[in-house]
């Protein structure tokens, strides 16, 4: 670990990483990627919005961030009118520092946005001090995930949603060490109905992308192969998580690229959180897919020149055409 070569920088360049991107809270104000593009690594190293702290009313912090807003965008949150124009001057911030994407790792897939009067209402109630009921609370989550779908189309970010996982399983682990700390246990994921408001009004959109990940991979030919191959906005992401092995990624192919096909989905884009593993990760991936491509081409899907340009496409253009700058 005192080598010089292992340091964080220095393995950029050993593991071949061309860009990679931090998650960032959408309080957050950037100090850390202003130094990286001081040092000239802008264009290398880029942060991606995250607003779940905000669109959940029952987190315990929720007043805290909404104020942590205000203080980071300069910009009055005591209203909901307020409140969207200051998430819409971070995901600006976002955009001058190099972002791509903005992310959302919601229980539900839930798009369902709410009339203007009553989210205003429910926002200054819960903001004065009242508590929202669970039926509430997924109503606002599911109306943000709109809101966020709405901006994409002002700023060009590319919107990832990666809902189904029931975080702090374990009451005692939550109790003792706080929230997301382990125990987070997948939950069967509805997509079709709960996608649909934000696709009927932006899933035809040329402005508009969405790339779509899950951990419930029973949804994959039922629904999320079918989305991807009707909505121009929507790319499936690469198996995550509990998914992201040899057997999962071969049934992620298997389940989903005969309606979706290879070029409606993101290619290989990794989330681990540790660095040293990303060129193992890769490596494992382009195995599996080159197997599967194998396969193809001994049972004449497709020849080998077309195999290998897919090999190369699902490697390297597809991860970065799924993800243009704004």
């Amino acid at each position: 670990m005192a080598d010089p070569q292992f340091r964080p920088r220095a393995l950029l360049d050993r593991f071949n990483i061309e860009v990679i991107s931090t998650t960032d809270p959408a309080t957050s104000d950037l100090g850390h990627h202003a130094k990286l593009r001081a040092d000239g690594l802008g264009e290398r190293v880029l942060p991606t919005f995250r607003p779940d702290r905000l669109a959940y009313l029952d987190r315990p912090t929720w007043r805290a961030d909404v104020a942590e807003l205000a203080k980071v965008s300069g910009i009055d949150t005591t209203t909901y009118d307020g409140f969207l124009d200051a998430l819409r001057s971070r995901r600006a911030a976002f955009v001058e520092a190099g972002a791509r994407a903005t992310d959302h790792g919601h229980l539900l897939a839930d798009t369902t946005p709410m009339e203007v009067s009553a989210a205003r209402e429910l926002y200054s109630r819960i903001l004065g001090g009242a508590e929202a009921s669970e039926t509430e609370v997924a109503a606002f989550a599911a109306h943000m995930l709109y809101q966020m779908a709405a901006m994409s189309c002002e700023d060009g970010l590319v919107m990832q949603i990666h809902p189904g996982v029931l975080r702090d399983h374990n009451s005692a682990i939550w109790k003792t060490y706080g929230s997301d700390k382990g125990y987070d246990i997948p939950v069967q994921t509805e997509f079709t109905r709960a996608l649909r408001p934000m696709l009927d009004r932006f899933g035809t959109d040329p402005r508009f992308r969405v790339i779509l990940f899950t951990v419930d991979e029973t949804s994959y030919s039922r629904e999320l192969a079918p989305i991807a191959a009707t909505y121009p906005s929507v790319r499936l992401g690469a198996p995550w998580w509990f998914l992201d092995s040899p057997e999962g990624m071969r049934r992620f192919r298997e389940f989903a690229v005969e309606t979706a096909g290879f070029y409606n989905t993101s290619g290989f884009v990794d989330d681990t959180r540790a660095y040293a593993s990303i060129p193992a990760r890769h490596d494992l991936f382009r195995r599996v897919d080159a197997g599967y491509l194998a396969r193809l081409v001994l049972e004449h899907r497709l020849s080998m020149d077309e195999a290998v340009e897919t090999a190369v496409d699902l490697t390297y253009n597809l991860p970065k055409e799924s993800y243009p700058r704004p």
